[in-house]
């Protein structure tokens, strides 16, 4: 059985149970790791900053500068973002609007495009995406400020503890 690029045994049911429930996973668990570590390393900046300048230290304030401050990757897998950038393709008007992951494919995208106006159109998506994927510093944090905050409490509160 052929499946997305990836051939399976027939007889391997597990396998392919494990794939399929695995490529709608947009985030692995070890990129999630990666990304609330590199929230709060930019946190921990952030509230440097704040208490280097004697400002106030309001958490809404920091998690949104932290979430807005450029992240060093885009922490997708990449099954999950050539499959969003094929559907982008097909169908653009559906990444309008205001949700964090739309905006992450329509910079993805906007990367993609200039990668491959730069090599002449001689890259694919494909070949484009894994260099953006590989190489490219997102523009921010591609996570909501509810989320955030949860991650940065943890923080703050492990820090006034120890």
């Amino acid at each position: 059985m052929i499946s997305s690029g990836r051939l399976f045994d027939q007889s391997s049911n597990r396998k392919s149970l494990n794939y399929k429930l695995s490529s709608f996973n947009f985030i692995s668990m070890e990129y999630l790791k990666n990304r609330n570590h590199d929230l709060e390393a930019c946190a921990r900046r952030v509230i440097g900053e704040y208490r280097a300048a004697g400002r106030p230290l309001r958490i809404a304030d920091v998690v949104r500068e932290t979430i807005e401050s450029p992240a060093p990757h885009f922490y997708l897998t990449y099954d999950y973002a050539i499959r969003e950038v094929r559907r982008y393709r097909r169908n653009p008007e559906s990444f309008e609007g205001k949700s964090m992951r739309k905006a992450q494919i329509r910079e993805i995208v906007g990367h993609i495009d200039r990668i491959k106006q730069a090599s002449k159109g001689r890259l694919s998506d494909d070949d484009a995406l894994t260099r953006v994927l590989a190489s490219t510093k997102a523009s921010r944090f591609f996570i909501s400020e509810a989320y955030a905050v949860k991650i940065i409490r943890k923080l703050l509160f492990r820090k006034i503890r120890n």
